[in-house]
């Protein structure tokens, strides 16, 4: 008798475990960059210098502000390509896109396919050396 409930009791931990393994995959596969989401487009190499979550002060419907500061080694118009294409695939779409490197620098705004409250801008900096950019996602 006692081997029907340890072998019960092993099932559902097996059955338990791969839950919460198939629930984090990913998380772990894909985790958050910051505190953008983990599907976010991630420019290869860019450096968090500064990263703000707010959670008041939202419009109705909203649940947070993600505010990123970002810099990459990457010439002005490697780093709005990247944007201007990855965010036009998935579960993202950009809404406009305006400026260039001439005129100092590049706004892009976009938004969420499955979730239409989820959207935002980043602007891309020209500057001599190296790219800054910021993002502004509410959700």
């Amino acid at each position: 008798m006692w081997r029907i409930g340890a072998a019960t009791l092993t099932v559902l931990l097996i059955a338990y475990g791969g839950y919460i393994v198939i629930s984090m995959a990913g998380s772990v596969i894909r985790p958050s960059w910051g505190c953008l989401p983990g599907d976010f487009p991630r420019y290869s190499h860019a450096a968090i210098a500064e990263m703000d979550q707010i959670f008041d002060s939202l419009p109705a419907g909203e649940t947070m502000e993600c505010r990123m500061r970002l810099g990459v080694a990457d010439a002005f118009q490697d780093v709005y390509d990247f944007y201007y294409k990855r965010l036009a695939m998935g579960d993202w779409t950009f809404s406009s896109a305006g400026g260039s490197e001439q005129t100092g620098g590049a706004t892009i705004a976009f938004n969420r396919l499955s979730r239409p409250q989820t959207h935002g801008s980043m602007t891309i900096h020209a500057q001599g050396r190296g790219t800054p950019f910021e993002v502004d996602l509410i959700s």
